[in-house]
């Protein structure tokens, strides 16, 4: 598809008069919100919303190339921008909520503060985007690429991101709650001190993560893969901890009371200090006597479980001196 070349001054000229399909332009490295008509186009949009025009007979921007587009603290509700390449555009406290943005480009593009909820970001390219702040409520990001972007403090609570690439992406205090990220690749992310209350992890591939200090309560992990993360004093209160891979996982000072650790693999997993009272399905897990304990708080029950799978190691094989046998 040949793009037709548009200038800043005609597009807001545009929009002013009342056109709303800009499908197929390209309109690259354009300063809108520097542009002296900005404020005028930002009244105009204002009140369009209020009169939910903007919801009705939205501003298209399908299949276009807005690479480099500075619109900080753009007022665009429900914008329809599918497969557009926005590539380190700057939406800086922009107001998208409802927006579509499916399939689009957003590599290295700044959302800082941006109001996004119940956007549809899915299939999206986010790689290293920047989402500080950026509020997600219910935003759809099915099988996204977020791969190093920064969602530090974002809002993602009931947010779907289902089979979505989190690799090494910063999600430390990030609000997850009932958040939805099944089959999702956290590989090496940081998620310290993010809140995951209630959200569901099954299958998902957290190997190597920082969670430390993380809420996990009453989230579902089932099949999720935990291998060398570190949820230090992370709260894994009556989590779903089904078939879980937690070998060499740090959970020292974790809290795993009334989790259901049922078939869980637990080679090196370290409980120091970990409060594992009345967890259930303990004695059901793999490789039990391999953890880690130290100081871990436990009940009566949960101490005879573990001593009867505890194997105290051979060190040492004591004889007499050395004898005529040894010859």
């Amino acid at each position: 598809m040949q793009l037709k070349n548009m200038n800043g001054e005609e597009f807001v000229k545009k929009i002013l008069a009342g056109e709303r399909d800009f499908s197929g332009i390209e309109l690259k490295h354009f300063c809108l919100s520097e542009y002296e008509g900005f404020d005028a186009l930002q009244g105009y949009l204002r009140e369009q919303g209020e009169k939910n025009n903007l919801q009705k007979n939205p501003i298209i921007l399908n299949s276009s190339n807005l690479e480099g587009l500075i619109a900080t603290g753009l007022y665009l509700p429900f914008v329809m921008a599918l497969g557009t390449n926005f590539y380190r555009a700057n939406f800086k406290r922009a107001v998208l909520s409802g927006a579509d943005f499916c399939e689009a480009g957003f590599s290295e593009a700044n959302f800082s503060e941006a109001s996004l909820e119940r956007a549809i970001l899915s299939e999206a390219n986010l790689f290293r985007a920047n989402l500080y702040k950026a509020n997600l409520f219910r935003a759809n990001l099915c099988f996204t690429y977020l791969f190093g972007a920064d969602l530090q403090l974002a809002n993602l609570s009931k947010a779907d991101l289902y089979k979505a690439n989190l690799s090494k992406a910063d999600l430390q205090e990030a609000n997850l709650l009932q958040a939805n990220l099944s089959g999702a690749s956290l590989i090496g992310a940081s998620l310290a001190k993010a809140c995951l209350k209630e959200a569901d992890l099954s299958l998902t591939d957290l190997n190597s993560a920082i969670i430390f200090e993380a809420d996990l309560s009453e989230a579902n992990l089932e099949e999720a893969d935990f291998f060398g993360s570190n949820l230090f004093r992370a709260n894994l209160y009556k989590a779903n901890l089904f078939r879980t891979e937690l070998s060499h996982a740090n959970l020292s000072l974790a809290n795993l009371s009334e989790a259901d650790i049922s078939k869980a693999n637990l080679t090196r997993t370290n409980f120091s200090e970990a409060d594992l009272r009345n967890i259930k399905n303990l004695e059901s897990t793999f490789n039990l006597d391999k953890a880690i304990f130290y100081n871990t708080i436990v009940t009566e029950n949960e101490k005879n479980i573990i001593e009867k799978y505890l194997k105290p190691a051979t060190f040492f094989i004591v004889k007499d001196q050395f004898s005529n046998e040894n010859l």
